[in-house]
């Protein structure tokens, strides 16, 4: 287990809610859906699943189209589901939580990590980057 994950398991269990940690099938699968929702784009234009090895590069490389920074804050803090997937955004570092409880604001942390929902209609990558994102994205759905 990385560094990133380890604290990331100990600060989302000390908030009121439930922690689980993805399976190695259902890590796999959310993140195969969540490049397939939010960054197709990215295997399109470069061949690779991920470009130069982070999720979020999909949006500070313009591949996908996201609202970015404080505007993105202010979007992502109005969800209200219950229940949150939690990926890492380094395909270095491959993990996954699912989370019922409060949202978590990870904005100070500057931690690599996709916070989304399980029927993927929206997605909130935060960065390591203090000049870059988060990033926010809904789905256009049907």
């Amino acid at each position: 287990m990385s560094r990133t994950s380890q604290a990331l398991a100990s600060a989302l269990s000390g908030l009121p809610g439930a922690l689980g940690e993805l399976s190695r099938d259902e890590l796999w699968t959310s993140l195969t859906s969540w490049r397939t929702a939010f960054a197709s784009e990215v295997l399109e234009s470069t061949g690779n699943q991920v470009y130069k090895g982070y999720e979020w590069h999909a949006f500070s490389h313009g591949f996908s189209q996201a609202i970015s920074g404080e505007n993105a804050l202010e979007e992502y803090r109005t969800r209200i589901e219950a229940e949150f997937i939690i990926l890492s955004g380094r395909s270095k570092d491959p993990f996954g939580y699912r989370f019922t409880g409060s949202l978590p604001d990870f904005s100070l942390r500057r931690w690599d990590l996709i916070v989304t929902t399980s029927a993927l209609h929206w997605s909130m990558a935060f960065t390591h980057e203090p000049h870059c994102g988060p990033y926010f994205q809904q789905r256009n759905l049907p």
